[in-house]
C-alpha cells in the first residue's frame, strides 16, 4: 500500500486550451522507470530519476500466479524415449448410429 504524499511526477500534456498529448496507459520497465502510453501524439514517454538513479535489479511487472500449477500433485516422470522411427498410434473408428432406432446411420453422399 503507498504510503505518504502524492506527487506529480510528469506535467505539461496540458496548457490553457492546448493539449500536448493524451496519457492513455502506463506501465513500469524492469529499472522501474515509469512508461506512459500517449494515443494523440503515438509517443511512449519514459520517466526515471531525476539523479540518474537506478534500480539495483530488475523489478518483475507482471505477477501472475497460476494457483492451478501451484495446487497440482507432482507429476509422474515421463519414460524414457527410445531413439529410432516412431510408429503412429492406431485410430479406433466407429460407426455413427441413429438417434432414432440406434442402427448403424448410412454414409454421407456428396
Amino acid at each position: 500500500m503507498p504510503s505518504g504524499m502524492a506527487q506529480d511526477v510528469v506535467t505539461g500534456f496540458l496548457d490553457g486550451d492546448k493539449a500536448r498529448g493524451r496519457p492513455v496507459g502506463l506501465a513500469i520497465d524492469g529499472t522501474g522507470a515509469l512508461l506512459i502510453a500517449d494515443d494523440a501524439g503515438n509517443t511512449i514517454w519514459r520517466v526515471s530519476a531525476a539523479d540518474g538513479s537506478v534500480t539495483p535489479e530488475p523489478i518483475p511487472t507482471d505477477r501472475i500466479v497460476d494457483v492451478a500449477a501451484e495446487a497440482a500433485p507432482a507429476a509422474e516422470p515421463a519414460a524414457a524415449v527410445q531413439p529410432g522411427p516412431v510408429e503412429p498410434s492406431q485410430t479406433e473408428i466407429a460407426l455413427a448410429v441413429s438417434p432414432e432406432d440406434g442402427a448403424p446411420a448410412p454414409p454421407a453422399q456428396n
